[in-house]
C-alpha cells in the first residue's frame, strides 16, 4: 500500500472514533484491516515503505573462493574433502568448513576421484586356511 494511502487511513481511524465513540477495534473490523497492521501502520506512520531486500549470507561462498576450491582439489586429486580442507586451511588458501568444501567438489564433480577406476579390493586381501595341517 502507498505510504500516503496508508497514513491516510490511520489519520481518519484515530479521528473517526473521537468524534462518534466507536472503538477503534470495531472500526478496523469494519474497514477490514486487522489490529495488528493497523499498529505496524501507525509505527511507520509518516516514513516510506522500506522493504527488506535479499541480504547476502554470512556463509555464502565467494567465487574465488570456488575457483580455489577446485583448483586445489584438482592438484590433489587422491585426498578427502576433509583432509584438502585442512590441507588448505594450513596453507592460507581458503577457511571454510568441510561441508563447505563438500558442496564446492560436488557441484563441481570432483568427489570420490580416488575411487574411480579401482576394482573392488573387498575380500581380496586375506586368506584363511583351509585345514589345520
Amino acid at each position: 500500500m502507498e505510504p500516503d494511502i496508508r497514513d491516510e487511513i490511520i489519520d481518519y481511524v484515530k479521528t473517526i472514533p473521537e468524534r462518534t465513540g466507536i472503538r477503534t477495534k470495531t472500526l478496523l473490523k469494519w474497514i477490514g484491516i486487522s489490529q495488528s497492521k493497523y499498529y505496524a501502520w501507525r509505527d511507520r506512520q509518516g516514513t516510506l515503505n522500506q522493504h527488506k531486500g535479499k541480504t547476502p549470507l554470512l556463509n555464502e561462498i565467494l567465487p574465488w573462493e570456488r575457483k580455489a576450491i577446485i583448483a586445489y582439489a584438482r592438484t590433489y586429486l587422491k585426498e578427502g574433502y576433509r583432509r584438502l580442507t585442512y590441507m588448505m586451511l594450513d596453507e592460507d588458501i581458503v577457511a571454510l568448513s568441510p561441508s563447505t568444501t563438500y558442496q564446492v567438489l560436488k557441484s563441481a564433480g570432483l568427489l570420490n576421484l580416488k575411487k574411480r577406476g579401482k576394482a573392488n579390493l573387498k575380500k581380496t586381501g586375506f586368506f584363511r586356511a583351509t585345514s589345520c595341517s
